[in-house]
C-alpha cells in the first residue's frame, strides 16, 4: 500500500508521466484493485494505444474481475506482438 501512495504522489506531481501510471496500476492490479487499475491502464493506452505493457495490465485486471473474453481478446494482441511474454502466456493458461 504503502508503494501505491507514493505513486500516487508522483502522479499528482506529473500527471502526464505514463511510467507512473503504469506502475500504479500494476500495484493496483496486485493488491486486488481492478477497477482502479483499469481506470490507469485505460488512460496509458489513450495516450499510447500501442502500449503492450498497458494491454497487459489492462488484461490481467480483466481477467481479476473474471471479464474473460475481454481479457482473451486483449492477451491476444499481446501474444501476437509478442509470444514470450510470460504473464500473458500464464493468463492465457488461466482462461
Amino acid at each position: 500500500r504503502r508503494a501505491e501512495q507514493m505513486y500516487e504522489q508522483l502522479i499528482s506531481t506529473n500527471p502526464d508521466n505514463i511510467e507512473y501510471q503504469q506502475k500504479l496500476g500494476d500495484l493496483r492490479r496486485r493488491n486486488g484493485n481492478f477497477d482502479g487499475a483499469l481506470e490507469l491502464f485505460d488512460k496509458v493506452l489513450a495516450k499510447q494505444p500501442d502500449s503492450i505493457d498497458a494491454k497487459e495490465g489492462k488484461a490481467l485486471a480483466l481477467l481479476g474481475k473474471s471479464e474473460v473474453k475481454a481479457a482473451g481478446d486483449l492477451l491476444g494482441e499481446v501474444l501476437a506482438k509478442d509470444n514470450t511474454r510470460w504473464r500473458s502466456l500464464n493468463a492465457v493458461g488461466i482462461l
